[in-house]
């Protein structure tokens, strides 16, 4: 078998594949000639010709593939064609292109389309399928009667102004006009559970009236005339002669049977003629007794007048028959009589005092209750057995009769209260502007009981030195290293110190309130937490809260305890402050001179 002839070998410029990704037609009947090749010399003519066109290539000409766009293309002798950003299995829900940014691959379809949210609904799928509906209309509720048109896809193309012309009548709603009222209205004239008619006076049919019992009242004077009357069931007849009524329960009325008497209810007959109002002692009525209309008043009766339960408390303490500046002792009986007018007593002297003991026997007993002594104009006081000055013995016997116990009294005309213990060395003064006193002031407890309070402090402190606070090792726990992080919570803290000025003072003084210096216990809080530590762990950082406490007064209105509203309030025990900030700003010294002494400075 002779073998076909073979066409000479595509030129350098046929390209292998076509845009379509195919073969070429030239290199394809290639190809097929290879394929056919039936003898040696065929098969040795085909590979001299690739050889030849190898040796070209070998001469230093190349074969460039060029990728474009979208293609990619790597190697030399061996070429590699792919997409830029290609996948191996993209799926059917993505596209290749270009995105908005640029980079080129596979993207969601479902990104490429964008719906207007007032016209259509986008729901993609979790396989990535994008579903299109449209979207829901709000109900913007009733309004104008409209006409709409729409095309056959649904679309609205138009609208108008619609009457009721414009609706189909059904079968079973119909338009009203006049003549289907008439006819509905004829219909149900006279007729059960229908409609009642007029004659022509404009008025009911008796044949549409139900029966009706209309009553008539007669007057007689005799039983026989009750008898004769032309009365229907229901009429009463009036009988003067009795002075009793009757009613006609049934027909005819000339039957006595059928009258029945209508009975009064029975009681007690009679006429109020007057009312009449009686008091008790102490008060006095007016306008009584009533005999057709009128007013009682009631009011006190001479020489007597209301009191409180309060006045009456007191007035329980006075004897009977006590009278205004009587003496005392004519009408008190529980004052002897030598005593005359308690305006009177105004002892100035020890001796005078002995006198009023001598008139005042108190070995009855004990005097109990509530106790109140007024003295003239200047004073009252009660006097020391030893010394010639105005005292409250609290402790006669105590001690030698040159060093008493002490006394209370009002010393001099200064208008202060003296308190005085053992011979006047120790005395406390309670004086117009505050306390004075001149000896120590200290607890009758150790360690127990604060000064003041935090809803109640005070305002200034003066001292001729600092306060003292213990530091014995005997009652502490050993002193432990500050941390790492209580270190760094103290030099932040250092740096938040800066200059402020108290809201009340400037409320009092405006620009002219001080400064002072220190910080915030909130931000302190703040700077303690940020570092991981608790506040409220360390002694210097103070919280209080208080209760409300209610205005109490007394008998006499007297504010015995003031209103107090419930509150808190934060505090600092700056010693502490500072030396914790302190500690930490050294240990900052520290480190800076350790860096300074490494550089060799």
């Amino acid at each position: 078998m002779k073998s076909p002839g073979f066409a000479a070998q595509p030129g350098q410029g046929e390209p292998i594949a076509g845009r379509d990704g195919r073969v070429s037609r030239a290199w394809a009947n290639y190809f097929a000639q290879l394929a056919l090749a039936q003898t040696g010399d065929d098969l040795r003519h085909l590979y001299e010709a690739l050889a030849a066109r190898v040796a070209d290539l070998a001469d230093g000409q190349t074969l460039r593939i060029i990728g474009r766009n979208s293609v990619n293309s790597a190697g030399t002798s061996v070429v590699e064609i792919q997409l830029v950003g290609d996948e191996l299995s993209p799926g059917n829900t993505e596209y290749y292109g270009t995105g908005p940014d640029g980079a080129k691959g596979f993207f969601p379809v479902a990104d490429a389309i964008e719906v207007e949210a007032a016209d259509l609904d986008k729901v993609v799928g979790a396989d990535g399928v994008v579903t299109l509906g449209l979207a829901d209309v709000p109900d913007v509720g009733g309004g104008t009667l409209q006409k709409t048109v729409f095309d056959a896809k649904g679309r609205k193309t138009g609208t108008s102004a619609a009457t009721t012309d414009d609706l189909d009548e059904g079968t079973g709603n119909l338009y009203y006009t006049d003549v289907r009222a008439d006819a509905r209205i004829a219909a149900q004239k006279g007729v059960a559970n229908g409609l009642a008619t007029l004659d022509a006076g404009a008025k009911l049919p008796a044949n549409q009236l139900p029966a009706l019992a209309i009553t008539d009242t007669f007057v007689v004077a005799s039983q026989s005339a009750m008898l004769a009357l032309a009365a229907e069931r229901g009429d009463v007849a009036v009988r003067t002669d009795l002075q009793k009524s009757f009613i006609l329960t049934a027909e005819p009325a000339g039957t006595l049977g059928n009258w029945q008497e209508l009975l009064v209810p029975t009681g007690n007959p009679g006429t109020v003629t007057s009312v009449a109002l009686s008091v008790p002692t102490g008060l006095a009525v007016a306008g009584s007794p009533i005999t057709s209309s009128g007013t009682f008043t009631v009011s006190y009766a001479a020489g007597y007048q209301g009191y409180t339960s309060v006045e009456a408390t007191k007035l329980s303490g006075i004897a009977a028959g006590a009278t205004v500046g009587a003496t005392w002792g004519a009408n008190l009986a529980s004052i002897p009589a030598n005593i005359t007018s308690w305006a009177g007593i105004a002892p100035a002297t020890k001796a005078d005092a002995s006198a009023l003991a001598g008139k005042y026997d108190k070995t009855g007993g004990p005097i109990t209750g509530a106790v109140s002594l007024q003295g003239n104009s200047s004073r009252f006081v009660f006097y020391d057995d030893n010394l010639d000055v105005p005292v409250i013995d609290v402790g006669a016997g105590y001690g030698t009769a040159t060093d008493r116990n002490g006394y209370i009294a009002n010393r001099n005309a200064t208008g202060f209260i003296e308190v005085s213990a053992f011979n006047f060395s120790r005395r406390f003064r309670l004086v117009s502007d505050g306390f004075l006193f001149n000896g120590p002031l200290y607890p009758s407890d150790d360690n127990l009981y604060s000064a003041a309070l935090a809803s109640a402090r005070f305002s200034v402190v003066y001292a001729g030195t600092g306060t003292i606070n213990t530091s014995d090792a005997r009652e502490k726990t050993p002193v432990r290293p500050l941390t790492a992080v209580e270190l760094a919570a103290a030099i932040e803290l250092g740096g938040e110190i800066g200059a402020y000025k108290w809201l009340e003072m400037v409320g009092a003084k405006g620009e002219a309130a001080r400064e002072h210096i220190g910080l915030t216990v909130q931000r302190a809080i703040e700077v303690m937490q940020s570092h991981g530590l608790d506040p409220f762990a360390y002694g210097f950082i103070c919280y209080d809260e208080w209760d409300e406490l209610p205005e109490i007064r007394g008998e006499d209105g007297e504010i015995v305890q003031k209103h107090r509203a419930a509150d808190n309030r934060y505090s600092f025990r700056m010693d502490e402050l500072l030396a914790f900030i302190a500690r930490g700003l050294a240990h900052r010294l520290d480190a800076m001179e350790q860096r300074l002494s490494a550089a060799g400075l």
